[in-house]
């Protein structure tokens, strides 16, 4: 399932998970690593940090938690990123690539 998201962004639904990713336009400027924010941070964070973490294609910048702000904290500490406000400072990040969503469905 696609539908518009704003700024350019499309939104897809995979395995029970949203994926935002900028258009095709966008992504052709993009070099190097894909730069990911991640909007939850909880279990499936936690089951998948290590893959994200070993990646070569992605490098996380901006976490946030609805839930619990120290755990977006202390998964920016780990991966060398950075704690959002809002899910919208996520979402409007001009340097924000892809946007993971991580929360239950």
């Amino acid at each position: 399932m696609r539908f518009d998201f704003t700024k350019g962004y499309r939104c897809c639904i995979v395995n029970g998970r949203a994926i935002s990713e900028k258009s095709d336009r966008e992504k052709s400027k993009m070099s190097g690593k894909l730069r990911i924010g991640i909007i939850g941070c909880g279990d499936f964070l936690r089951l998948r940090a290590a893959d994200l973490l070993s990646s070569r294609q992605v490098e996380v910048k901006l976490l946030y938690s609805p839930v619990n702000s120290a755990n977006a904290e202390r998964y920016a500490e780990i991966f060398g990123a950075k704690a959002a406000d809002s899910p919208e400072a996520i979402i409007n990040d001009p340097e924000i690539d892809v946007v993971c969503v991580f929360v239950p469905p």
